[in-house]
């Protein structure tokens, strides 16, 4: 098969979005973020697919797999959105959201099956003609007027999700409990590379249409150029990364860095990482019961700021030690343990039913900085949100 040279970055590419699909999608549990991230990836594997075969003599043996994602800009936004609402504590769209938000893209995708259902001698013969005729020139205005809408309408999208991620933000800075600062970090650069990609269109589009800078296929061809290497960069960082764009933080399964900003050391390969440690068993079995007792008695984990730093100074341990400890001996992280002993504490304040706190208040006498925090980390020990757990209670009473 002959290919451009173009389309030999595309294959590239496309084969990276399939890996990244592929992981997405097995190490993530129905409903998680991991899953819409894959579809996400999914949408831009198949542009990737539409650029290698138009830059091949693919088409030709398989024209029947062109043109199934007019507009894929509405598609984008609201995928996106739903990934930052999930990976944000979010609940979870239901059939009737997802429905509601992909209505423009099914309204296009049916104003455009006519020309699916063409025989495939004749989608290959207008692709060949299209090739031929690459030149483009402008396109009539109800043609730009649609363009724009679809851009608009991404725009629309990429600016809620930046806002959110913007207020998560906000929130996240004084967490020194769990990884919610690089998740985000992780989605706000996502993010970016998506409105770039966008701008990127704008400007060629516009530049081609005023200006003939280029032809319309150079601004297809640049923009899926774009397309690609933000997949390579995605693959690139989420396959070193997976556990800031799989899950949302505070999941106690959760794989997260050597270390993190609060100093403390993650329970990955403990048993390698203290092979050489003169700190025997039973000194660790003392010092484990040490922390339980000063966390269960004195509430340290009230304090919304509690680090590593301050956990050792507390018990008079230095804090590689009450790392090693935490790891080797708890078989668990720094900011696990601590939001474990939030998440029972909240329990015990909505199963009180002398009172009737908000779900809001709870979480900060619970120690949390936030209630976007609290969702994430009582999902993660008790499988649904607080406000579903309030509901239970309720019911069976």
């Amino acid at each position: 098969m002959s290919i451009t040279l173009p389309g030999l970055f595309y294959l590239m590419a496309l084969a990276q979005a399939v890996l990244l699909v592929g992981v997405l999608w097995s190490k993530s549990r129905p409903g998680e973020p991991g899953r819409i991230l894959a579809l996400l990836v999914a949408v831009m594997a198949y542009k990737l697919l539409e650029g290698v075969l138009l830059n091949s003599d693919g088409y030709t043996a398989l024209p029947h797999l062109i043109d199934w994602l007019p507009g894929v800009a509405l598609l984008l936004g609201p995928i996106f959105l739903a990934y930052v609402n999930r990976m944000s504590g979010g609940e979870r769209w239901t059939v009737r959201q997802w429905l509601l938000h992909g209505l423009p893209f099914l309204l296009v995708f049916f104003w455009g099956v006519p020309g699916l259902l063409l025989p495939a001698e004749q989608k290959v013969a207008m692709y060949t003609a299209w090739q031929n005729n690459a030149t483009g020139g402008v396109i009539p205005g109800r043609f730009v007027v649609l363009l724009v809408v679809i851009k608009c309408h991404l725009g629309s999208y990429l600016w809620t999700a930046w806002r959110q991620l913007a207020e998560v933000a906000k929130q996240a800075v004084s967490q020194t409990s769990d990884d919610s600062r690089w998740t985000v970090q992780w989605q706000k650069k996502l993010c970016l590379m998506l409105m770039g990609l966008e701008a990127f269109w704008v400007v060629l589009f516009l530049a081609q249409q005023w200006f003939g800078l280029a032809t319309l296929d150079a601004v297809g061809q640049y923009w899926l150029l774009f397309m690609s290497g933000l997949v390579l960069l995605m693959g690139y960082w989420g396959l070193q990364h997976p556990h800031l764009i799989l899950v949302s933080p505070s999941s106690n399964d959760d794989p997260s860095p050597a270390t993190t900003q609060s100093g403390e050391s993650l329970p990955m390969d403990a048993t390698d990482k203290y092979r050489h440690s003169l700190l025997d068993e039973e000194t660790a079995e003392l010092m484990a019961r040490e922390i339980h007792r000063s966390l269960a008695d004195e509430q340290l984990y009230l304090q919304p700021s509690l680090n590593l730093d301050q956990l050792s100074n507390h018990l008079g341990i230095r804090k590689h030690l009450v790392s090693q400890v935490i790891n080797q001996t708890l078989q668990t992280s720094f900011f696990a343990l601590i939001n474990g002993y939030r998440v029972n504490h909240a329990k015990a304040m909505i199963d009180d039913r002398h009172h009737s706190f908000t779900l809001e208040r709870i979480a900060i006498e619970s120690g949390f900085n936030n209630r976007v925090t609290f969702n994430k980390a009582f999902k993660a020990s008790e499988g649904h949100s607080p406000s579903v757990y309030r509901k239970e209670l309720r019911l069976a009473s």
